[in-house]
């Protein structure tokens, strides 16, 4: 068994999110990934996140706001060839522990699943 430190950057073209408004994210990853049987896997990982919503749900107002979301991951790393790239694929859940309470929303947050496709270079 092994394990790798990760790093990553991170960014979220706008999406509308139903709960928030029209919503983009960009994110710088630090964590670590640990091995258990060839390219399964587990990561711990925290998002220092940079998040803007336009419109609103509630309100109709944008705002800017900054999150630290640590996320918990379990899924498969494979090899692209020779040179170090990689794909990961991976599901996990999240929690935005700061600030969480910026701007409206129409329900409240908690833990949320999320799902990872990843393209990177290990070196």
């Amino acid at each position: 068994m092994k394990g790798e430190l990760i790093t990553s950057v991170n960014y979220r073209p706008w999406i509308f999110s139903e709960n928030e408004g029209d919503k983009t994210m960009f994110a710088l990853a630090f964590g670590y990934r640990h091995f258990w049987w060839k390219g399964v896997n587990s990561e711990l990982s925290i998002y220092p996140e940079f998040v803007r919503i336009k419109n609103n749900v509630v309100d109709g107002k944008s705002y800017s706001d900054f999150y630290i979301v640590p996320e918990f991951y379990t899924g498969y790393k494979g090899k692209l060839g020779e040179k170090g790239l990689f794909y990961n694929i991976q599901i996990g859940t999240g929690l935005i522990i700061f600030p969480d309470q910026s701007y409206p929303r129409l329900e409240e947050t908690g833990i949320f699943l999320n799902g990872n496709l990843t393209l990177g270079y290990s070196f």
